[in-house]
């Protein structure tokens, strides 16, 4: 089953019939139902832009000719502000497990934490990927902290990103 923006998806629409390796592995991860098919870069450029991404974009978010990774960071849907001093009470949802982090930057769409466990401890992860809000040591932020359910959107080590959760999705 291919990706719903196939068929208007330049990349797809090229090299669908193609016997290079690099794009059929390409097709098959990101176009065809594959495990990558969430962390497609054409998706991600076109949501963040409102506009079509470039030609020569791969799903994997590198330039087919050049090789070259496209700079996605600086197409953030919303704006980091650095957070200083802030320490946040945490619980694993759905458990008793409560933990600490330190709260790296908050933006509109969620906060960066850096963790004191590594998140393998607290069995964060697939089926347990939210996290509520439980209190937090910072007098003020840049962004006022609304929503208390977070979801991990990803993990480096002892880093996560969690995204807020909408209230409707609770």
């Amino acid at each position: 089953m291919s990706c719903k923006h196939s068929a208007s998806c330049y990349y797809y629409l090229k090299n669908r019939d193609s016997d290079a390796k690099k794009h059929r592995l390409l097709l098959e991860s990101y176009c065809h139902g594959g495990t990558l098919a969430p962390l497609c870069r054409r998706r991600t450029f076109l949501s963040f832009f409102k506009m079509e991404p470039p030609d020569d974009l791969a799903p994997n978010g590198y330039l087919v000719e050049s090789h070259r990774k496209i700079r996605m960071e600086n197409c953030r849907e919303h704006t980091r502000h650095k957070v200083t001093d802030c320490i946040c009470l945490l619980q694993v949802v759905d458990t008793a497990k409560t933990f600490d982090a330190w709260m790296v930057d908050i933006s509109e769409g969620g906060v960066q934490l850096a963790l004191n466990t590594h998140p393998e401890v607290l069995k964060i992860g697939a089926e347990n990927d939210q996290i509520k809000i439980l209190g937090y040591s910072a007098e003020s932020l840049p962004i006022p902290l609304d929503r208390e359910i977070l979801r991990v959107a990803w993990q480096n080590e002892q880093t996560l990103g969690c995204a807020f959760m909408a209230p409707q999705a609770l």
